[in-house]
């Protein structure tokens, strides 16, 4: 609990960018479904995320039973920016707690850095 902008890089940059994870955790509105929580993030997202689309929404399961969403995407940062491709789980804490873990990457970054950190965080076991 308490997790705000936590980061880990991946030790491979491409193209000067190291992929990157980010952990925020967040109050949730008690009783909202998991795809609403999903939804939320997404319209967040549509609005403040140039080019923004959506290329895969998922409902998965965690290592210990955990159910979550996993949403791919892609958006340019900044208008003449970079093109990025990102996933971001979202994942139920308990009643009231809500956790976005997002891998963000560059259009050039390796699909493989991608499913290293799929497989990592698909595996992670939350204990209360």
């Amino acid at each position: 609990m308490g997790l705000k902008e936590n980061v880990l890089f991946h030790p491979k940059p491409v193209q000067g960018f190291a992929c990157n994870i980010v952990f925020i955790e967040e109050p949730m509105p008690r009783k909202m479904k998991l795809s609403e929580a999903t939804d939320a993030s997404i319209a967040f997202m549509e609005k403040n995320i140039h080019e923004f689309r959506v290329t895969e929404r998922r409902e998965i399961k965690g290592s210990n039973g955990v159910m979550m969403e996993r949403v791919r995407y892609r958006g340019r940062f900044l208008q003449q920016g970079v093109t990025s491709k990102n996933i971001v789980y979202v994942i139920p804490l308990g009643e009231d707690r809500l956790l976005s873990i997002t891998v963000s990457g560059i259009e050039a970054t390796p699909d493989t850095q991608a499913d290293e950190a799929d497989a990592a965080i698909t595996k992670i076991k939350l204990i209360k």
